[in-house]
């Protein structure tokens, strides 16, 4: 029995074993070679066919709104001016011309500085503007400034400015005496009269110059006050002379300075006998004390026509003539315009 048993044994564990011999021998198989494909004969729904295109469709094109803009031709550039002047040093009781070249069609223009009492207004003559600029003998010593504005379409623009040194210059004192029939002339209504009358003569004036070159002397003889001088009459402080006084005897010809037209020439109460001549460009020459006149209101003189005679009329010391010149209403030295034409 146990012998049987031992047997029954023995061939389990041998049957284990080949099992396991056997198991290991299909596993390597399995690995060593590549599993079979699996047929399925089952049948598949019909799938319609799908058009695809080869190619994409073309994007629709934009569409583009725009405003026709319209076409700006560019501004012109506008030359700037070219500004000259006579000179850069004038002395107390001088002028100078002033010239600007190059200007803007249409345009207008102004000289601005700080001792003007109103801007002054250029005269456009041709392709340039002209102006003569006074230098009071009030006016402040050492360097100013001259604003140069150009005025276009109601716009002012300031073009640039330009500088001038205003020189010194001596005026010395000169004492009068005045008698009593004198002095009764220098009223207050007497003044005014005087005043007005010369202010009508000199409220127009030829836009262009109507002289030519250097003015000539009106009377050659002695100067008995010269420009400038400070008058004492009778020991009082009366006024500083805006003119030369010249004497000669009575009846000595008197000639225009310069050609110009006759803007005055009647007596008046201080000024006695008296002829304005008009330059143009606002500027004026006088001729005071006159014994007589001989031209008329709006007569055309050239320089060295006989105007007048050597006298003493008016508020007058003796026979002599009073040789005066304004830029509008300021005196100045009429001795500088035989030395200067200012725009050469």
């Amino acid at each position: 029995m146990k012998k049987h048993l031992l047997i029954l044994i023995l061939l389990f564990i041998a049957f284990i074993t080949l099992i396991t011999l056997c198991g290991c021998s299909v596993l390597d198989e399995l690995e060593d070679s590549p599993p079979e494909s699996i047929t399925v004969d089952a049948a598949l729904p019909a799938v319609p066919p799908v058009d695809v295109p080869t190619e994409a469709a073309p994007a629709p094109a934009p569409v583009i709104y725009s405003a026709k803009v319209p076409e700006v031709e560019p501004e012109p550039v506008r030359p700037v001016p070219v500004a000259v002047l006579s000179t850069h040093t004038p002395s107390l009781g001088q002028a100078f011309g002033f010239t600007l070249v190059g200007i803007t069609p249409g345009a207008a223009y102004e000289l601005i500085d700080t001792h003007f009492s109103e801007p002054i207004v250029p005269f456009v003559v041709e392709d340039r503007a002209i102006a003569l600029v006074p230098v009071t003998t009030t006016v402040a010593l050492g360097v100013h400034n001259l604003a140069v504005v150009e005025i276009l379409d109601g716009e002012r623009t300031e073009l640039f400015s330009l500088e001038y040194d205003v020189q010194a210059v001596t005026f010395t004192r000169q004492d009068l005496t005045a008698t009593g029939a004198m002095s009764a002339l220098m009223t207050n209504e007497n003044i005014i009269h005087d005043r007005t009358k010369r202010e009508a003569a000199r409220s127009e004036t030829s836009p262009v110059p109507l002289w030519e070159g250097l003015f000539v002397q009106p009377l050659e003889g002695r100067i008995s006050t010269q420009f400038g001088q400070v008058r004492y009459t009778n020991g009082v402080y009366s006024s500083r002379h805006d003119a030369y006084d010249i004497a000669m005897p009575t009846g000595t010809p008197v000639v225009a300075a310069a050609a110009g037209r006759v803007v005055l020439a009647e007596e008046l109460y201080i000024s006695g006998k008296a002829v304005i001549i008009d330059h143009g460009l606002w500027l004026f020459t006088y001729y005071y004390h006159l014994s007589e006149i001989d031209v008329a209101e709006g007569d055309m003189v050239q320089a060295g026509d006989l105007i007048g005679k050597v006298g003493s009329t008016g508020y007058s010391t003796g026979p002599h003539l009073h040789y005066a010149a304004s830029i509008k209403s300021e005196n100045i030295n009429p001795d500088y315009f035989m030395q200067s034409s200012l725009f050469d």
